[in-house]
């Protein structure tokens, strides 16, 4: 469950986000659409606790992150999946060592990251490439890549920020539908995006935002 009540951010006298109120129940996928700079990004940074709020409260999964202090944070953070626009892969890594280095953090030991890095990569379709370096991979692969790195630890979340960015709609598609194969199986998931055709044909609710305030909220939906 992810829950903005009354939430405002402020970066030096700017207003990034002004009242926000929103609620995504656990399990449900939802869009976050708005112009360049309407706040999508900082949105998701404060779910991710990358941010914090000037005024306002979020919950998350029933943790308020105000309230959660600063040594809680890796923890927290671990339960949520972050997917970025540029897969941000290390280039003097192979696909797997980029997807282990979550669980290396962690400490986990080798038989289980082997286990779980093969298990994000093979639900991305890329188990094969798993010896290879990123950057002799196409885009859309190293954004599988990105996403099996973020669903490696098993998180509750999924946050996404322009994940089909630089993609032509064929592969936008695919990756779509792996977010879409995710939330099937219970994963909440929200996604930054500008592409509103692909948006209004998969018919999940929309938060807009412009210039930092909400526009239309239709979540009411995912009661559904």
């Amino acid at each position: 469950m992810i829950s903005f009540d009354r939430v405002s951010k402020t970066y030096e006298q700017m207003n990034a986000l002004s009242n926000v109120n929103f609620l995504i129940k656990s399990g449900k996928m939802a869009f976050l659409t708005g112009h360049s700079g309407a706040g999508k990004s900082t949105l998701l940074k404060l779910i991710f606790a990358l941010e914090h709020t000037n005024r306002g409260v979020i919950v998350v999964n029933g943790i308020n992150l105000q309230q959660m202090p600063t040594r809680a944070i890796p923890e927290y953070r671990q339960k949520i999946g972050f997917v970025f626009q540029n897969a941000k892969l290390l280039t003097d890594r192979s696909v797997f060592e980029n997807v282990a280095l979550p669980l290396q953090i962690r400490g986990f030991y080798k038989n289980e990251i082997k286990t779980r890095v093969c298990a994000a990569l093979d639900k991305v379709g890329l188990l094969f490439k798993k010896n290879m370096n990123p950057i002799t991979l196409s885009s859309g692969q190293q954004q599988r890549v990105g996403i099996a790195r973020a669903i490696v630890n098993r998180p509750d979340i999924i946050l996404a920020d322009e994940p089909t960015g630089n993609l032509d709609p064929d592969l936008s598609h695919d990756i779509m539908q792996l977010f879409i194969d995710f939330n099937n199986i219970g994963t909440t998931i929200l996604i930054a995006s500008h592409d509103i055709t692909m948006i209004k044909k998969l018919q999940y609710p929309v938060i807009n935002l412009k210039n930092g305030a909400v526009q239309r909220d239709d979540l009411g939906r995912s009661d559904e």
